[in-house]
């Protein structure tokens, strides 16, 4: 049994970082384990969106744009006119369609949001959050991420009322 775990971990291992579609996961989950927010987040909701938003699982460009075989680089978001690629760093930390949501998060998820440091860091620091398993943490990022999800759909669909309007 131990065996046949070892050779399921071992290929586990291998579709993770040789996956382009689990490019944003591999760069944070490095064990094969339970992960902590599952039973931190006790909203069925936000804990799957946050699932979603983890594991890929979601209509950011970054991904949506791979099953419309729109190249890597041209998966911009729609929603605000930066013209950077539509991933989950830019959904979480950048986007300006989000601002308000960060502006009126959670004072300690504002402190996070409003750290003057390089995008680098605040990529690490979005990786050390994924992996995170402090509960107020935890929860208030994903109910962020959620509240960010709502706030895309429904902008999305504003847009495309009006364009075919």
């Amino acid at each position: 049994v131990n065996k046949m775990k070892e050779k399921y971990i071992e290929f586990w291992k291998h579709k993770l970082t040789n996956s382009s579609k689990l490019t944003f996961l591999s760069s944070f989950k490095t064990e094969y384990k339970v992960e902590p927010y599952l039973s931190l987040i006790k909203n069925p909701k936000t804990r799957r969106s946050f699932t979603q938003f983890r594991i890929s699982n979601h209509k950011l460009q970054i991904e949506y744009g791979r099953y419309q075989n729109i190249p890597r680089e041209e998966r911009t978001c729609k929603l605000c006119d930066s013209g950077e690629i539509e991933d989950e760093f830019h959904f979480s930390f950048a986007c300006q369609k989000y601002t308000h949501l960060r502006d009126n998060s959670d004072p300690i998820l504002k402190t996070i949001f409003d750290l003057n440091i390089t995008n680098e860091s605040k990529q690490k620091l979005l990786k050390h959050t994924m992996i995170s398993n402090d509960p107020v943490i935890i929860n208030l990022f994903s109910e962020f991420i959620t509240a960010c999800f709502a706030n895309r759909e429904n902008s999305l669909r504003s847009t495309e009322q009006n364009t075919v309007g």
